[in-house]
């Protein structure tokens, strides 16, 4: 059963783990996240709020099935970018921006990823899919 289904133009697929910059707070160093991936995240979270529209957040168990559409997927020799974000890493960022938006209680709940993938664009911009179905065992 389609529990929740979101389509947005993206300016980028982050993997928040390859994005932590090293900052100076007066003379100590800490770790903190590049300020476009905030403002991206901060979008995502607002985009898929919207979409959810206030509903309770989803407690039971689901499949999430990501797809990120790459407008740079083929290099000029027509093979497949390298140097796209693994999936594993970027699946992250959505994951927890669903968490935030109250879309599901915690992403602890999510069983299967399968189906989730990387694809080439076909608007002219990188977009993000998500469908969220209820998981059968």
């Amino acid at each position: 059963m389609l529990l929740f289904h979101f389509i947005t133009d993206v300016p980028k697929h982050w993997s928040p783990k390859n994005n932590n910059i090293i900052r100076m707070a007066g003379k100590r160093l800490f770790c903190g996240k590049q300020q476009a991936l905030i403002n991206d995240r901060n979008y995502l979270i607002l985009q898929m709020r919207q979409a959810w529209g206030g509903k309770p957040s989803l407690k039971e168990y689901i499949h999430a099935e990501f797809k990120f559409y790459f407008t740079n997927f083929y290099t000029k020799k027509g093979e497949m970018n390298l140097k796209l974000g693994d999936l594993s890493n970027i699946i992250q960022h959505p994951e927890d921006c669903l968490t935030k938006a109250g879309v599901i209680l915690d992403d602890a709940i999510i069983r299967s990823y399968d189906g989730s993938r990387k694809l080439p664009s076909d608007t002219g911009q990188n977009y993000l899919e998500v469908i969220l179905r209820a998981f059968d065992s």
